[in-house]
C-alpha cells in the first residue's frame, strides 16, 4: 500500500512539474515572438533638413553578406559612417556611391573605417588611434579620432571598439580602456587634443563598447557631460545584440532576437540631437547604431 501511494503521489508531482515546465516554456516562447515582432521594426527613417547622420556599425569581420550589407549601409544615408571588425572588404573602400573612405586600417585581428559624405569631405578629418595601454598589443582595435569643422560648427567623434570580455587574454583590458575613454572627456568635451580632436571639442563617443548600460563603467560616461543618446532618443525596442547566427551563412536563416546592449552612443550636451535609432547590419551579430543632429547652415 505504501509504494502504491508513494507512486501515485510522485506521479501527481511529475505531472504538475510537467505543466509548469509547459508553460514556462509558452510563456518563453510568447516573449520570443514578442521581441522578435518588435526587432522587426529597425526601420531607417529618412534625416531631416540640417542635420547630419553619425553611425557606427559592427559588421563582424567574417561577414559574408556583402552585397546586402553593401545596399544596407547605401540605404542608411549616412554623413559620417564608423565600422567596427573592417576586412577590408565590410564594405569595400568604393562601394558605397557617394561616400569616401578617409582611411581603413586592420590591427591585429579587426580594423576601424570611417567613411564620409564626398560633400562633407573638405570638412572632416579622421585619423585612427590605438589605447596607450601598450601591454593590450592583440586585444586592442584602431579606434577612430574624427574632427567636423566649419565656419559654424566644430565637433568631434572617437569611435570605439573595447576588447571583449569573452576573451580570457583581453577581458581584462575591457575596464582598462573604458577608464581611458572616460579619461578623454570633461563637460562633454574633449579634454584634450587627441590625434585631429581639438581641446574644447564637443564630443561623442560611439561604437562597440562590449559592456552593457548598467555597468558601473558605463554609467561613469554620464559624469563627464555627456548623455546616453539611445536611452534619451528612442523610445522602442534598441539592443543590439545577439542580432543572429553570424559566419554560418546556411544557419542565417535562425532568427536570434537581440536582447541587450552592449553597443552605445554618448553624445555632449551641447549638442542638439534630434532623432537616433538603431539599425540591422546584414551578415553581422551587432546591430548599428546612429543619430541625426543639427548641422547649422552657414550665415
Amino acid at each position: 500500500m505504501q509504494l502504491e501511494k508513494w507512486i501515485i503521489e510522485m506521479t501527481g508531482r511529475l505531472k504538475f512539474f510537467i505543466k509548469l515546465l509547459g508553460l514556462a516554456s509558452v510563456n518563453f516562447l510568447l516573449v520570443l515572438i514578442v521581441l522578435f515582432i518588435l526587432s522587426t521594426k529597425t526601420t531607417i527613417p529618412p534625416k531631416e533638413p540640417n542635420t547630419l547622420r553619425i553611425a557606427c556599425a559592427n559588421v563582424n569581420y567574417r561577414n559574408q553578406y556583402l552585397e546586402e550589407l553593401h545596399a544596407q549601409l547605401y540605404k542608411l544615408d549616412a554623413d559620417i559612417l564608423i565600422i567596427n571588425e573592417w576586412s577590408g572588404q565590410n564594405p569595400a573602400p568604393d562601394s558605397l556611391s557617394g561616400m569616401k573612405m578617409l582611411f581603413g586600417e586592420i590591427a591585429e585581428k579587426h580594423g576601424t573605417a570611417v567613411l564620409v559624405n564626398e560633400k562633407m569631405q573638405g570638412i572632416i578629418r579622421a585619423e585612427s588611434f590605438y589605447t596607450s595601454i601598450r601591454e593590450n598589443q592583440n586585444c586592442r582595435d584602431p579606434m577612430a579620432a574624427i574632427r567636423l569643422a566649419s565656419d559654424s560648427f566644430v565637433m568631434s567623434i572617437i569611435g570605439v571598439h573595447v576588447p571583449p570580455p569573452h576573451l580570457k587574454k583581453c577581458r581584462k583590458f575591457r575596464e582598462p580602456s573604458l577608464d581611458e575613454l572616460v579619461n578623454f572627456v570633461r563637460n562633454g568635451q574633449a579634454k584634450n587634443t587627441i590625434n585631429v580632436i581639438q581641446k574644447n571639442d564637443p564630443l561623442i563617443i560611439m561604437g562597440d563598447f562590449n559592456s552593457l548600460k548598467t555597468d558601473t563603467k558605463i554609467k561613469q560616461f554620464l559624469n563627464t557631460g555627456l548623455v546616453d543618446v539611445i536611452s534619451e532618443h528612442v523610445k522602442g525596442y534598441c539592443p543590439t545584440w545577439p542580432a543572429r547566427v553570424p559566419h554560418f551563412k546556411s544557419l542565417y536563416f535562425i532568427p536570434l532576437v537581440p536582447v541587450i546592449r552592449i553597443d552605445h552612443i554618448f553624445a555632449s550636451r551641447l549638442l542638439n540631437i534630434k532623432n537616433a535609432g538603431c539599425f540591422k547590419i546584414p551578415g553581422s551579430d551587432h546591430r548599428g547604431l546612429f543619430l541625426d543632429t543639427v548641422y547649422p547652415e552657414r550665415e
